[in-house]
């Protein structure tokens, strides 16, 4: 049995592709030949190094279909029937696979193979919504034609009850949600120090990480007299212009506190950091309109969950996926905005009871989101148990 795993953007090494590469391990845990599918062959080395993976045995190949001089020449006369012809050839390299998994946040191309696991970021692009009638019927035949595309893939998964929601109001389909694979057995609790720690990527787009808004909450918190706290930023960087930008955007920001910035740390550097830190902050989301642009919150927040797993206290924003991980006063704190998240990291720090209370709390419940649930829910998936189908 042959199982192909495909991603555009492997070298950035995020949550996404520590999804994949766990689902491609497990793959070849259930006898499958993997190979894992990039634009160029997959970074093996560094993936495993960042995202604490093992793909030994795995084989690594550029993914081509041959046509792009055809489809640039057809775009030219047609951007539709370009957009058409791509999703239904744009995977033909893993024709002959048995199952193929893949991550998109964009209607996907057809599925290459008889089976295929769909991994659902979030339906970024609200002009691909799928208009339909009373009766759940597209309005349109390019809403036929994407729905028909979707309906390809056996096992669509979400990686929270808020993309969820999402896919099915933009996308017209089910899914299962499998929560991600956070590495909680690896982050045990340290001797506490006094320190708030966030785990983000500096990337200037997307669900951005609002670095600014968490370094400014602490400059105000030190302005009206905190002492002794440091503020640690830990992220991996990327070589694009716009990031680095904001990368160094952030760092001028951060000049003249005790904040300290940290980059492309491989994960056995994040752990002490985790097990170290009081308390974790994060902040993707604030500012923004999830009815109007749902697409710019947290999916799910996997360095939410092992800082919990590691004894920080979680002050997360109140939306999105960290909302399902994080009981409000009960494992940390939800915030709405920068006066809250400081009203309410004051409160921890003037309280040991509450702080100690809620470092028990978190460390229990980081449990329901480990990578061993994952891969017994992943494993099923696999299987073909039905798991990668949801109600509608």
């Amino acid at each position: 049995m042959r199982a192909g795993v495909y991603c555009t953007s492997w070298e950035y090494a995020g949550g996404g592709e520590k999804l994949l590469a766990v689902t491609a391990g497990r793959l070849a845990v259930a006898g499958y030949d993997v190979c894992l599918y990039g634009p160029t062959p997959p970074p093996v080395e560094r993936l495993q190094d960042v995202l604490s993976v093992r793909l030994d045995g795995c084989r690594v190949s550029a993914a081509r279909s041959g046509l792009e001089p055809f489809l640039r020449v057809v775009g030219r006369v047609s951007p539709r029937a370009e957009r058409v012809i791509r999703g239904r050839t744009e995977l033909r390299f893993a024709r002959g696979l048995d199952l193929f998994v893949y991550i998109t946040g964009e209607i996907p191309p057809a599925c290459p193979a008889p089976r295929g696991i769909l991994f659902i970021q979030f339906p970024y692009n609200p002009e691909e919504a799928i208009r339909v009638d009373a009766g759940g019927r597209p309005l349109r035949a390019a809403g036929r034609e994407k729905l028909a595309r979707l309906r390809s893939w056996s096992s669509p998964v979400c990686p929270s009850q808020f993309v969820r929601e999402w896919v099915r109001e933009r996308w017209r389909i089910p899914a299962a949600v499998v929560y991600p694979p956070s590495e909680t057995s690896a982050c045990q609790a340290l001797e506490k120090t006094r320190t708030i720690l966030t785990v983000g990527r500096f990337y200037a787009a997307g669900n951005n990480k609002k670095h600014a808004v968490m370094v400014r909450a602490f400059r105000e918190l030190c302005d009206e007299g905190l002492s002794g706290w440091e503020l640690l930023l830990a992220g991996g960087t990327h070589p694009r212009d716009d990031h680095q930008a904001y990368l160094r955007e952030v760092r001028a920001l951060a000049d003249g506190y005790p904040v300290r910035v940290l980059t492309d740390l491989r994960f056995d550097e994040v752990v002490p950091l985790y097990g170290g830190a009081s308390l974790y902050w994060h902040a993707t989301g604030a500012g923004e309109d999830a009815n109007k642009q749902p697409e710019r919150f947290e999916q799910f927040g996997m360095t939410v969950v092992e800082a919990m797993a590691a004894g920080a206290v979680p002050l997360v924003f109140g939306g999105g996926g960290p909302a399902e991980i994080v009981r409000d006063g009960v494992d940390g704190f939800l915030w709405r905005d920068a006066t809250e998240l400081k009203r309410r990291t004051l409160e921890l720090i003037s309280r040991p009871d509450l702080l100690a209370s809620c470092r028990a709390s978190a460390t229990v419940r980081s449990s329901e989101f480990s990578r061993e649930k994952f891969e017994s829910a992943i494993d099923a998936v696999i299987a073909g148990d039905g798991t990668g189908r949801a109600e509608a």
